[in-house]
């Protein structure tokens, strides 16, 4: 036997075989299919190659109770297939096939399969809510740049969570029923919604102003409409504006609502007055940060107020409420007494937002329009609202020229519903007993369609002879025995006026002398005739 030494240099390395597959795409296109068949699915395979897709892939029905025609329809999905036999997992897919799964209400897939030796691996990803964005914005870029869809391609790479050499199948038919409630409505939410974050579109108005005031009230939603000499629109998506606007006038009108920035609380207060007023209201904002700080301002709006507060100091306060809108009596008293504070002197304004105060200051202002007698209001409303003492009910609403038009009924009960004490001075008839121990009356009033009713008994404090054979009687303070305010009163409520009034008189009778007035606004106007025929 002959031995012979010999040296090796460098390292050895097991010698890598050099069979491939030939035609890895076709191979690929096959090996899904039978991948297909042994799972029990159709696939069917696309003839034309302008499709944007290699195979239709239709799974069984699902289990389902109740009639054949009820039942839902199977599940479909649109298969491209791709192949590489490099170690980075990637393809490019034409924008005009992305385009066309972004488009489509059935689900799409692609399927990569890598050569890697013996056993190729296979990833696939869903074209979902990621996917769809990065084809459509690739597209919108195109489109700008006025490029042939069909020559632009994105790439798609795929990571270890990819990977589905083992379950691809299971895997495509669980991410179709994982998505909720309704596959195809799901997908056209996303594809009608994604890339508008930051709106859709770019307007830009040119304003015709005297006063760049005008601009600042239109924004903060106080204007009536501004003339404007051009508008443009230009649509945009994923923050790319189309190449020409969509909209371009060179004349019309702009009217501009905008949307609260948040909620707040106004709080005033009247110099001579011991308690505040507080209500919700909304602020609104300018929304132009270039502006100096000296010009910056916001508004708070609350029913029948308006404040335009400024940096710089020169803030604005209105006070409105439409005289024939039917509001709360609440909105009406809050209004009636900032109105009435106004006459006395400076009232405390401040604005608070959850819980904090924002802004603070003392209000000066010409209280305006003197027709109406705010006390007055004040004191009626306050009259309507003690007659319902249930808080539980809603609100009643009536309007200031409703009150205006029954003011002599309404402040008529007012004070004999309310007045600390009543004096009577009246000429006794000859025969007839003028000592009480109460008297007992009932008032109404008619206001917009509420119907208000209080029945009240006095205790007489005292009389005496005024001269001339007429007689005084100071009555005491008013004991409400009934009260309501309903709204469109039927004429048996009406009716009930009287009948309580007839019931509490019997129940009175048997112990004590009562003045029988009945209804007072009936004795008051029988009194102002006597008096005028004197």
């Amino acid at each position: 036997m002959t031995t012979a030494k010999f040296r090796c240099r460098g390292i050895f390395r097991p010698m890598r075989s050099t069979n491939s597959i030939k035609r890895l795409a076709r191979f690929a296109e096959t090996s899904f299919a039978s991948l297909c068949a042994a799972a029990g699915v159709l696939c069917n395979e696309s003839q034309e190659d302008e499709n944007g897709w290699d195979y239709l892939v239709e799974f069984p029905a699902d289990v389902a109770v109740g009639p054949v025609d009820t039942h839902p329809p199977a599940k479909q999905a649109f298969v491209q297939v791709k192949s590489t036999r490099t170690t980075r997992p990637s393809c490019t897919i034409k924008l005009s096939n992305t385009l066309k799964a972004a488009q489509s209400r059935d689900p799409w897939f692609i399927v990569l399969m890598v050569e890697t030796g013996a056993k190729p691996k296979i990833y696939a990803v869903h074209i979902w809510k990621s996917l769809i964005e990065k084809s459509l914005k690739a597209v919108r870029q195109a489109t700008i740049e006025n490029k042939q869809l069909h020559q632009r391609r994105i790439t798609i790479n795929f990571e270890d969570s990819d990977l589905h050499t083992d379950d691809l199948i299971d895997w495509m038919r669980n991410g179709i029923a994982s998505v909720t409630p309704e596959y195809s409505d799901a997908k056209k939410r996303i594809y009608e919604t994604v890339g508008y974050a930051d709106g859709y579109g770019t307007g830009k108005l040119t304003f015709v102003v005297d006063d760049a005031n005008q601009i600042f009230d239109e924004f903060l939603g106080l204007g009536s409409g501004i003339p404007v000499s051009r508008f443009t629109y230009t649509p945009a998506r994923f923050g790319l504006s189309d190449n020409r606007p969509q909209i371009d006038v060179t004349e019309g009108r702009v009217e501009i609502t905008p949307t609260a920035a948040g909620d707040c609380e106004l709080r005033m207060r009247g110099s001579q007055s011991n308690l505040s007023i507080s209500l919700p209201g909304k602020i609104y904002t300018l929304g132009m940060p270039w502006l100096p700080f000296e010009e910056q301002r916001f508004r708070v709006s609350a029913t029948g107020f308006e404040i335009v507060w400024v940096n710089n100091g020169d803030s604005n306060f209105t006070a409105r409420l439409d005289f024939t809108a039917r509001v709360s009596l609440s909105g009406i008293a809050r209004f009636a007494s900032v109105i009435t504070w106004l006459g006395q002197g400076p009232v405390d304004v401040q604005v608070w937002v959850k819980g904090h105060r924002m802004v603070g200051g003392v209000l000066n202002a010409d209280p305006g329009d003197r027709r109406y007698d705010w006390r007055k209001v004040l004191d009626i409303i306050d009259t309507l609202k003690a007659l319902n003492p249930n808080t539980d009910t809603p609100e009643l609403c009536v309007s200031v020229a409703d009150i205006d038009a029954a003011a002599r009924d309404l402040y008529l009960m007012h004070e004999v519903a309310s007045a600390p004490s009543v004096q009577l001075e009246f000429l006794p008839l000859p025969d007839v007993s003028s000592d009480f121990d109460s008297v007992l009356y009932y008032s109404g009033a008619e206001v917009g369609n509420l119907t208000a009713y209080a029945l009240v008994e006095r205790k007489v404090r005292g009389a005496t002879d005024a001269g001339d054979g007429r007689r005084q009687i100071y009555f005491d303070k008013p004991i409400v025995r009934e009260s309501w305010i309903v709204a469109d009163a039927t004429d048996a409520q009406r009716t009930l006026m009287n009948g309580d009034y007839q019931y509490h008189l019997s129940q009175m009778q048997g112990g004590c002398r009562v003045l029988e007035l009945g209804d007072i606004a009936v004795f008051v106007r029988s009194l102002q005739k006597l008096d005028s025929t004197e």
